[in-house]
Parts: structure tokens; C-alpha cells; sequence
């Protein structure tokens, strides 16, 4: 495979015509090249014998040269599934993946930019954020520290690339079982362990996170201060700085290998279908995902230190829908129920003690008294629909007429959140609010005609 990618830049953004963006008359990165090959295999090792109705194993391959810093990497996975009777089914699977980087995140030019709604870790309202922080801002400004703007403004940087990105990798397990018990026809359970581990993941540091960083360490001797100067010359700088503040255009942000991810948790999909006689059926599906971690860690300087992210706005530890339609003859009545739990107001950090490698102290909580409600409340949705579906409707080979309601009670989302996008963003982190309806009740009518 190969992708390429040119960009010429016109005259009247040449001439600095723009908002100072400038990305350069041309730029024509290398080609992103790859040669792969894979190979599966599946091997059926039993059948058919007492206490192994089925065993087989799998296995699957992959080998591909990326140009590059990436280089010749291999991907790979193993499975088993045991059937010791018709009934129920174990199963098991490891897996390593790998993404490489893109054109994006190797091919782009470094060029003067901003970073918008910058607010300086050190100043007189965000200097008690983190417990390190107030000594780190002290030992550095000195009694620089009062002249800090208060306020958020953009601040001027540098952005880019990085050509010698490497490649991200993941390893997978899960482990589970399917159970169809014949003494119960139509019922069908899966639960299935998953645990997921993403390393050497391609982040841009924002300027935000660098600067923060910088002052949260146990102390000043860390990677991120040196990723940026603070202005000591005389009032005003070169970009209009006032004295101890960040540089403008001091500040390099561009994406690295560095972070991790790690997701645990358990699924689970238990559906029932079953004739009630004559003309009458009823199908059931429920689906629940229980989170066990849902973690970031995102410090180069503390690889163990941990973002909790499980618990947090739009990642809840626990989560379903559930599923019924009853049919009769033409006609099907449904339902649906969606549950969301309970998640912090702020960040899990916030208001609990992380047993994380931040400093030979702990982690106590960043800030207790952040909000006096901590938590938003678990939320239920119901939705209910109906559908007549007729055929040979004369010229019409079928008609199907439908209509329901969604968010049936006109539920809104907790403590005033729109649910759109992010309820905003601190240097605490960002939640996503969309996790819950925006809308409210909403009627819906339709029909469909094959000819």
C-alpha cells in the first residue's frame, strides 16, 4: 500500500494573508509505504467424544515493513474454544495489534500556532489545583508569582510533527463462555472478560498539559519544563509578556510515544426468543457492560502514575439496554430501556485517594471540596415503539408503518448538563456529557413501500 500527500500553499495566504497559521509554501513528505503478508489457520482437535462435543484452536499472523521510523513489526493472535457439551461453549483469545502512524503525525511542517484558552498553572487561582504545585510554581517565579495574568488568553506556540514516531501496540485477552441450556429452548447467555492494554500511544502534549505537568511533578527536575521558557526580560516582551510569563513561542507541542491505555471490564448478552403460541412471539435482548478499569496513563516522567478515568462524566462503571418486542400476526410492539450509573461531578481525582505512583506520599484528593453534589445520579431512558408490517398491498409487494416515542418520561440530563458534546474543560480534565439524551421526548411516524 502507499499514500501520499503534497500541499502547496496559495499566494494570498503566502503573502500572510492568514491568521499567522502559516504552513509554508509546500510540503511534499515522504510516501507512507507498507508490504505485509498474513497467514490464519484454524485446527479442529476433538468432536463428537465424551466431555468435548468441540475443541479447536486458531491462529492468525501478520507481518508488515513500514518505511520509516516504524520499521518491520509483527501482529499476531491465539484462540481456543472447548465445548464439553452441546449446552455451553468456553472461549479465550490473546491478541497483539499494532496501529503505525500516519502522514499527519510524521509528514507535518512546525509552524507558528496558538493554543486558545491557555490559563497559567502558577497564577493566584489555579495554583492550589494539584498538591505539588504551589512549592513548584514558588521555587521557579518567586515573587514573579503575583504579577501572573489570572484570566485564560491564547497563548503562541509551536506545532508540529514527529518523523520518528513509532508504532502503537496492544495486547488483548478475553475469556468467556456461551450457555443455550436445551431444557430452556430460545434462552442464549454470553459473558465474556475482556482486558485491553495500549502502550507507546501517539498523543500531542496540548500546551495546557505541559505547562501543568511541569509544576505537578514531585519536583521541577522533569522532562516538561524544559519544553518551554518563562519570560524574564522587562515588561513588555517580545509578544507582549509581562514578566514570569510563558514565552511566546517557546513552547514545542507536536505528538510523541509515550502514553498507555487500559480498559477491563465484563460483558454480558443474555437473549431469550420464544413462540407464545399461535401467532404470538417475544424476542428479549439484554445488553450489559460492567467497567472494571478504564485508566490513562499519561506521564512520561511517572509511567505508573494513573488518570482514572472509570466513574467519570461519560465513562460510568456500569451500563444497559434492554430489549423487548412482542409480536402478534402483523403487528410488533416494542420496548427499550437504557440505564446509565452514577458518575463523579469531577474528576475521580478530585474526591478520592488514587493508590498510584505519584510521590512517595500518595495520591490524596486534588480537590474534596470541589462540589457539594459528587456525584450525578443514575439515569434511566424508555423508549416505546410500534410497527405493522403487511405485504402484497396490491401493486406494493409490502408496506410497513411504524411510529414511537423515545425518552418516553421526557428525562433530562443531570444537574443542568446540556448533553452535547463536553460539559467542559479544566485542568482537572474534560467529561463528555453526550452520554445522555439532549433532546427530551421526541414522537417519530414513518412508513416504507417495496414495489
Amino acid at each position: 500500500r502507499r499514500e501520499d500527500a503534497f500541499f502547496q500553499q496559495d499566494a494570498f495566504a503566502s503573502a500572510g494573508n492568514t491568521n499567522n497559521v502559516v504552513l509554508g509554501t509546500l510540503i511534499d513528505a515522504p510516501a507512507f509505504e507498507v508490504k505485509e503478508a498474513f497467514a490464519e489457520l484454524q485446527i479442529p482437535i476433538l468432536a463428537d467424544t465424551p466431555f468435548f462435543e468441540e475443541l479447536t484452536l486458531s491462529g492468525a499472523g501478520r507481518v508488515a515493513k513500514y518505511q520509516g521510523g516504524v520499521g518491520t513489526v509483527f501482529a499476531y493472535n491465539a484462540g481456543i474454544d472447548w465445548a464439553p457439551v452441546r449446552d455451553i461453549r468456553f472461549r479465550g483469545n490473546y491478541s497483539r495489534a499494532l496501529r503505525a502512524p500516519n502522514l499527519s503525525e510524521t509528514g507535518f511542517p512546525a509552524v507558528a500556532n496558538f493554543a486558545p484558552g491557555f490559563a497559567d498553572p502558577c497564577n493566584s487561582t489555579n495554583i492550589g489545583n494539584n498538591p505539588n504545585r504551589a512549592a513548584n510554581c514558588q521555587t521557579d517565579l518567586g515573587a514573579l508569582l503575583g504579577g501572573l495574568p489570572t484570566g485564560v488568553y491564547s497563548l503562541p506556540i509551536i506545532s508540529g510533527s514527529n518523523v520518528d514516531l513509532d508504532a502503537e501496540t496492544s495486547d488483548s485477552w478475553t475469556l468467556g463462555f456461551v450457555a443455550q441450556p436445551r431444557f430452556i429452548p430460545g434462552l442464549s447467555l454470553s459473558v465474556d472478560y475482556y482486558k485491553i492494554k495500549v502502550k507507546d500511544v501517539i498523543v500531542s502534549l496540548s500546551a495546557q498539559t505541559i505547562v501543568n505537568s511541569c509544576y505537578d511533578q514531585p519536583d521541577l527536575n522533569n522532562l516538561f519544563c524544559g519544553m518551554f521558557t518563562r519570560y524574564t526580560g522587562g515588561t513588555p516582551g517580545p509578544m507582549g509578556e509581562v514578566t514570569g510569563q510563558v514565552l511566546g513561542n517557546s513552547l514545542l507541542s507536536g505528538p510523541i510515544n509515550f502514553a498507555a491505555r487500559v480498559r477491563k471490564g465484563i460483558d454480558v448478552n443474555l437473549a431469550y426468543r420464544r413462540s407464545l403460541g399461535g401467532d404470538m412471539r417475544i424476542d428479549t435482548n439484554l445488553i450489559y457492560t460492567h467497567n472494571l478499569q478504564t485508566s490513562n496513563f499519561e506521564n512520561p516522567a511517572l509511567p505508573k502514575f494513573e488518570n482514572r478515568i472509570l466513574g467519570e462524566l461519560g465513562d460510568p462503571k456500569d451500563e444497559f439496554q434492554w430489549y423487548v418486542d412482542l409480536t402478534k400476526g402483523v403487528a410488533t410492539f416494542g420496548y427499550k430501556m437504557h440505564y446509565i450509573g452514577p458518575m463523579w461531578t469531577g474528576a475521580y481525582e478530585d474526591f478520592n485517594e488514587l493508590d498510584s505512583a505519584c510521590s512517595l506520599a500518595g495520591c490524596p484528593p486534588f480537590n474534596s471540596d470541589f462540589a457539594d453534589i459528587r456525584k450525578y445520579p443514575a439515569t434511566f431512558y424508555h423508549d416505546i415503539r410500534a410497527e405493522v408490517d403487511l405485504k402484497n398491498m396490491g401493486v406494493a409487494k409490502g408496506l410497513n408503518l411504524y411510529g414511537g416515542v423515545n425518552n418516553l418520561l421526557n428525562t433530562h440530563a443531570p444537574l443542568g448538563l446540556a448533553g452535547t458534546g463536553t460539559s467542559g474543560t479544566t485542568d482537572r480534565g474534560t467529561g463528555n456529557a453526550a452520554i445522555y439524551d439532549a433532546l427530551g421526548r421526541v414522537f417519530y411516524f414513518g412508513a416504507k413501500v417495496k414495489f
